[in-house]
């Protein structure tokens, strides 16, 4: 018989809220049953739903992974007039493709922070540093490291013996009730 998970616990696992987890059934993000007034998730489809989200950044991780990064362009299927042949940085095309977002987004990231920008002398066109891509990819590896640990780990049960999902959840809802009032 396959694993139920509940609301509480997948939004543990996600270092989420429990409404972002309701939102993610709600939009089919998530398959669950609803019984006796809660929703009860499949470990299959939670599965599913990480690896989904993991393997957006399989580009990113291949190219972090890579130690000859000009190797890297010449042998991918990226095709684009703006490219970057540096170990230091990387064009705003290049980081969208390694990202598997749009340039809007990239711009977005460069100007919230969340990326950083490579100064080149005279030259006005934007370029992204290596150092703020491994940032974002060790970020993402932090955001799901406990989703991939339970999915990995062989005794479930201990698994949530050791978690302090009470804690944490409680924690998380008292925070998120402070800010929204």
């Amino acid at each position: 018989m396959e694993e139920i998970l509940t609301v509480m616990q997948v939004a543990y696992l996600l270092k989420t809220q429990r409404r972002n987890v309701k939102w993610m059934i709600n939009t089919n993000k998530l398959e669950a049953v609803f019984s006796r007034k809660k929703y009860l998730i499949k470990k299959s489809s939670f599965e599913k739903m990480l690896n989904e989200k993991l393997e957006k950044y399989s580009r990113l991780r291949e190219f972090i992974n890579e130690k000859n990064k000009i190797q890297y362009w010449n042998n991918c299927d990226f095709e684009v007039t703006s490219r970057s042949d540096n170990d230091d940085y990387v064009t705003v095309c290049q980081a969208a493709y390694l990202l598997k977002k749009s340039r809007q987004s990239i711009y977005e990231m460069l100007r919230s922070g969340r990326l950083d920008r490579y100064k080149v002398k005279d030259c006005n066109k934007r370029y992204i540093t290596i150092k703020s891509l491994e940032r974002v990819l060790s970020s993402i590896d932090e955001n799901y490291e406990r989703a991939t640990s339970y999915i990995q780990c062989s005794d479930v049960y201990d698994y949530w013996l050791r978690s302090n999902i009470e804690t944490e959840t409680y924690e998380q809802e008292r925070r998120r009730r402070r800010k929204d009032g």
